[in-house]
């Protein structure tokens, strides 16, 4: 099942991300690489193929987001997940960049007003963070709230996008 699994790095002086790729599409993105447990987890769940583009145009795309512009995100995507935590992510896709949302906005966004709590555990397991934007989902007191890179790289990211340095 894995023969169709590619790993790639993307390296340079603020990120370095380890991608996958399955079958022609993105599926997960690591800013300390990729568990070693992550694809096999995946591979056993549900999925829906969402968006279109080559996933060999995510390194541009990446380099376009680092020189502080919108990639908007062009890229063939496998979601793994449970359908709530796929639309909790579709939901999370729409917002823009250098903008926030709180976990209870982003609940109202994907069609589930009253499980803002589960929508914050959905983000903890985003596959695909920066295509999946979970560092502009903020706590609804403003502050930034839980991160798989951190909070220091969560500040950053959004001071980035909002073209603070």
């Amino acid at each position: 099942m894995q023969e169709n699994l590619v790993r790639k790095r993307y390296k340079n002086a603020i990120l370095d991300l380890e991608i996958a790729v399955y079958a022609g599409r993105l599926i997960a993105i690591a800013f300390f690489g990729l568990q070693k447990d992550l694809i096999p987890r995946l591979l056993r769940c549900g999925y829906e193929d969402y968006g279109e583009g080559d996933p060999d145009s995510l390194s541009a795309q990446l380099n376009t987001y680092l020189n502080g512009e919108d990639p908007r995100f062009s890229v063939a995507l496998r979601l793994y997940g449970t359908p709530f935590q796929i639309a909790v992510w579709k939901g999370c896709m729409r917002i823009p960049f250098g903008q926030t949302r709180s976990y209870r906005e982003l609940a109202r966004m994907a069609g589930y007003p009253r499980a803002f709590r589960a929508v914050g555990s959905a983000m903890a397991k985003n596959p695909l963070p920066l295509i999946i934007p979970c560092h502009r989902v903020i706590r609804s007191d403003g502050q930034t709230g839980g991160f798989a890179g951190g909070s220091a790289l969560k500040t950053a990211l959004l001071n980035h996008e909002k073209g603070l340095k």
